[in-house]
């Protein structure tokens, strides 16, 4: 399970407003398959070991 604790406005591919979200996760294996209104660059923190893990290109957490 993850939450959302930031979104921001990017702007738009297509008629899809993208956004650039920060999630926080308890664990890695809580990290979600990115939504596809999620832009790189889009952040991933891990609760229990401390690290960030950033969405990139390949829509791949990093």
């Amino acid at each position: 399970m993850y939450k959302i604790i930031n979104s921001d406005f990017i702007g738009f591919e297509g008629d899809v407003t993208m956004r650039r979200v920060d999630i926080i996760v308890d664990t890695a294996a809580d990290i979600p398959q990115p939504e596809s209104h999620w832009s790189v660059g889009s952040m991933a923190l891990i609760a229990d070991t401390k690290e960030i893990k950033v969405l990139n290109n390949a829509r791949e957490w990093v």
